[in-house]
């Protein structure tokens, strides 16, 4: 091992170690509510909860292995455990960085079995888009049943039926917003024109439309490489993400 890799190797580690450090730091004032509701959940459920979430990591793993047998233009060896290796890892940079992390960490291990930058960012963007409709889902059924459980619970959960309906808008409108740009020649080039305006309009973001604009391009490219070279394959993979 030479000592640049070395040298690379403990920058890493160290890196890690300081995220680590900065969720448990923003997270200090409800580690002790953290600790009482874990004290309170009995062995199976809490086993139960640890059983459903391996699952879940073992299904995104899956998908993530097949977009690498998809994709992958070298080594096709192990994709199993390396995509299962990048759901926990993009996990791990989830909770370390605070929500905004994880995206970022599976484009760069997707990247490293051989999928080009932009290809990695149009899969993790539908798997994003594949969860946000699977949580929206999942959420309004969820709010349905607690509505049904007695007269207390019922009014309760109806008073944030407004809430409820607006956050599966604002859900539908992200995921349709996102695929237009994806999709659309006709939407990207809008995107385009209202970023040139609005540096135009505010100085201040002029430094920041080219890479704004560089990012909707790559999007916009990834997107209808993804969906149209091999997309009825990437759904039925990343269906399981989801």
């Amino acid at each position: 091992m030479s000592r640049k890799t070395g040298k690379w190797k403990i920058w890493k580690a160290g890196i890690l170690v300081l995220l680590l450090a900065g969720a448990l730091l923003f997270y200090r004032d409800h580690l002790g509510d953290i600790l009482d509701g874990v004290q309170q959940v009995t062995r199976v459920q809490l086993g139960g909860s640890l059983v459903l979430a391996a699952l879940g990591y073992l299904l995104e793993g899956l998908a993530i292995s097949g977009m690498i047998r998809t994709w992958e233009a070298g080594n096709r060896e192990n994709t199993v455990g390396y995509g299962i290796f990048t759901a926990l890892a993009g996990e791990f940079y989830r909770l370390a960085t605070l929500g905004n992390g994880s995206g970022i960490a599976k484009i760069h291990f997707l990247h490293q079995r051989g999928i080009e930058t932009g290809n990695a960012t149009g899969l993790v963007m539908i798997q994003y888009l594949c969860k946000r409709l699977a949580i929206a889902v999942l959420g309004t059924v969820g709010f349905g049943v607690l509505c049904l459980q007695g007269e207390d619970a019922g009014n309760l959960c109806r008073k944030y039926a407004v809430c409820i309906v607006a956050g599966n808008v604002l859900a539908l409108a992200v995921v349709a917003g996102f695929l237009a740009v994806m999709l659309s020649v006709r939407v990207n080039r809008h995107l385009l024109a209202i970023l040139d305006w609005a540096g135009r309009m505010w100085p201040v973001c002029g430094k920041w439309v080219p890479v704004w604009k560089e990012q909707a391009g790559i999007l916009h490219q990834s997107g209808r490489e993804v969906f149209g070279q091999k997309g009825r394959e990437a759904f039925r993979l990343l269906r399981t993400s989801s």
